[in-house]
C-alpha cells in the first residue's frame, strides 16, 4: 500500500489563465488534475516503467529531475 505522506514539496504551483478557464469549464478534468498533483507529492508514480520509478525514488534521495505519467482517458 502507497504512503499517503508527502514525498515531494512542490512549492509554488502554478497555471495559466487559459488553463485556469478550461478547468472550471470541465470538473472531471479539474478533478484529475488535482489528483495527479496529490499523487506526484506522495511518490505514485503512475503509468511508469520500473526503472523510471527507481529513478525517481533516487532522485528525491540525491536531487534530480523527476516524471510522473497519469492517463487521462
Amino acid at each position: 500500500m502507497q504512503s499517503t505522506t508527502p514525498k515531494v514539496e512542490l512549492g509554488q504551483t502554478v497555471m495559466t489563465r487559459g488553463i485556469s478557464n478550461l478547468l472550471a469549464l470541465h470538473p472531471s478534468l479539474n478533478s484529475f488534475i488535482q489528483k495527479s498533483i496529490y499523487r506526484h507529492t506522495i511518490g505514485e508514480w503512475g503509468d511508469l516503467c520500473e526503472e523510471d520509478k527507481q529513478a525517481n525514488d533516487d532522485a528525491i534521495k540525491y536531487g534530480s529531475h523527476i516524471v510522473c505519467s497519469y492517463p487521462h482517458c
